[in-house]
């Protein structure tokens, strides 16, 4: 729905997210255990405040691919660099 605030996949979602898939309202994003997928460029809602995801994700970002509003990032990978 578009009055949709907080997503939580789950622990085995591993999908692209594509453009207008996620809906502007989201603040909050958490992206399980299983994803590691790349962002493409604003596909990720302009209202994000937090995104979180999970231990398996090692993908680099690329330029375009974060929304300016974004806040918190955590990245579960303790091996992420």
């Amino acid at each position: 729905p578009q009055s949709l605030t907080f997503l939580n996949t789950g622990s085995f979602f591993n999908r692209d997210i594509g453009p207008n898939v996620l809906p502007e309202s989201l603040s909050y994003l958490e992206l399980g255990y299983s994803f590691n997928l790349p962002f493409k460029a604003n596909v990720l809602p302009k209202n994000l405040k937090t995104l979180k995801l999970g231990s398996l994700y090692n993908r680099a970002f690329i330029k375009g691919s974060l929304p300016d509003s974004l806040e918190l990032l955590i990245i579960g990978n303790p091996q992420y660099s």
